[in-house]
This record gives structure tokens, C-alpha cells and sequence, in this order.
């Protein structure tokens, strides 16, 4: 009677401990094999498919005739949004995945570690969004050369771009590490409403757009470091390890230390 009242979560914390899951590391192959079906299923979720047509209808679009020139520049940016939220969401959903299907005690059993799903979380968001954001940054790179005086391409500078793909794939990792450590299917909800409601998106942005090159130079070191530290901090949940500690500390350290440096003389 006293285990029938136990909260379900509990025990299904304790049927997929009870099947010991392997301690090797994973091999390379088995985690770009996780990361090859996990990216494009990323992007097949509605969180990526609703935004752009959404986004049409806040513009007043009725019919494909309405659309002008005028409209390609907030098109873009609501792509570029979508793409930040979609990541961020279907990310998070991806860590939890096993847990919401009940899973865990299924992949317990299995030769390849419990890490080895969460490295391949981490590298489908390479694959998936990160490509995508790839593309649509070779596709700016070009309009910016062939046009640089267009209205569209008035505000982007060329060292602007690298830092697209990367911030796609770093909160993609904050939205592994999150779903990793806290695994509800609102950790992404959560975090977007953190974004939308605090001010710390506008303390240090995903995409700087500042004139000055210094600024961005610590912007990419400030992304690197993120990927790296809550990537450990995603990896740390299944595997314990003095080299993924020192990565967490280090990275996040170092993401700290770029983001203060990123802040005005006068502050903001």
C-alpha cells in the first residue's frame, strides 16, 4: 500500500535505475548516428513550423500578392526568432523525451550509455537547427555582397554573421542542460518566458549588434564558452567526471567573464 501512494515520478525514477546502464564511453559513431535522427526531427516540430505564418498574419498579410520587398526584412526577423524559440523549446523536449515516454529502463539495457543520448542531443542541435542557421547566414552573407546598400542589409555588418550559428546551437544546449537536470516539458516553456520577462536577454543578447569589432570578438568567446559550459553541465546529469566538472566551471567561467566584458564603460 505505502509504494501505491509513492508519486508515480518516483517510482519511475526507480525502474530505470533498477536495469545498471553501462559505464564505457560512448563511441563516435553511435553518438553522430543519435545526432543524424535527432537534428532533423527537431525541426519538424510545430514550434519551428507556427512562427513564420504566424508572423504573417501579424503583419496583415491576406494573400501571397500583399507580399513587397518592404515585408522581407520583418519575414527574416521572424524567421530568426522562430528559430531561436523552436531550438530552444524542441531542445528541451529532446532531453526529456525518455523520460516523458518512460524509456529510460528500456535504454538502461542497452550496450551504449545513458551519455551517450545526450551527447547526441547536443550534437543533433548542431545538425538540425545549427545547419539551418548556417544556411540562412551564407544566404545573408550573399545578399550583403551583392546588395550592401539595400535597405534589408543596412544594419549587418559581415562580423555580425558568425555569430547566428553559434548562438542557435548555445541555447540550444541551455535547453538541453535545463530538460537534462529538470525534466518537465515546461523547462522550455520556462525559459522563454525568462527571456520575454527579465532583463537578461537585453544584459547580453544572444546577437550583439554592436559597431565595434572588439565587442563581437568577446561575444564569439562568450558563445564558445557557453556551448562548452552547459553542454558539461548537460553531460554531468548521466556521467560524473573530474574532466566534464572542470569543463562546466571553466566554461561558464570564461562565459562570464566575456559577458562583463561586453558591457559599456558607462554601462548600459
Amino acid at each position: 500500500m505505502a509504494i501505491a501512494e509513492r508519486p508515480t515520478a518516483w517510482l519511475a525514477e526507480r525502474r530505470s535505475g533498477a536495469v545498471p546502464s553501462t559505464t564505457a564511453l560512448p563511441s563516435f559513431g553511435v553518438v553522430v548516428a543519435l545526432a543524424r535522427a535527432d537534428g532533423p526531427r527537431m525541426l519538424r516540430h510545430p514550434s519551428y513550423l507556427l512562427i513564420l505564418p504566424l508572423g504573417v498574419l501579424l503583419i496583415g498579410v491576406r494573400s501571397l500578392d500583399e507580399i513587397s520587398l518592404d515585408m522581407v526584412g520583418p519575414l527574416i526577423f521572424l524567421l530568426i526568432v522562430g528559430l531561436f524559440v523552436g531550438t530552444l523549446i524542441t531542445a528541451n523536449l529532446a532531453a526529456v523525451r525518455s523520460r516523458r515516454d518512460a524509456t529510460d529502463e528500456l535504454f538502461g539495457s542497452t550496450p551504449s550509455p545513458a551519455v551517450a543520448r545526450t551527447a547526441g542531443h547536443l550534437l543533433g542541435v548542431a545538425f538540425g537547427p545549427g545547419v539551418v542557421a548556417l544556411g540562412l547566414t551564407v544566404a545573408t552573407l550573399v545578399v550583403w555582397l551583392v546588395a550592401p546598400d539595400s535597405r534589408l542589409m543596412e544594419d549587418v555588418e559581415p562580423e555580425m554573421l558568425p555569430q547566428f550559428p553559434l548562438a542557435i546551437v548555445a541555447i540550444g544546449a541551455l535547453g538541453i542542460a535545463v530538460g537534462r537536470w529538470w525534466q518537465s516539458v515546461f523547462g522550455g516553456v520556462f525559459l522563454v518566458a525568462a527571456h520575454i520577462f527579465t532583463g537578461v536577454i537585453w544584459a547580453v543578447p544572444w546577437v550583439v549588434w554592436e559597431p565595434d569589432g572588439s565587442v563581437h570578438a568577446w561575444h564569439l568567446l562568450y558563445l564558445v564558452s557557453f556551448i562548452v559550459g552547459f553542454g558539461a553541465i548537460a553531460l554531468l546529469r548521466n556521467r560524473r567526471g573530474l574532466a566534464l566538472v572542470a569543463a562546466a566551471v571553466l566554461g561558464v567561467g570564461v562565459a562570464v567573464v566575456a559577458a562583463l566584458q561586453q558591457v559599456p564603460a558607462d554601462g548600459w
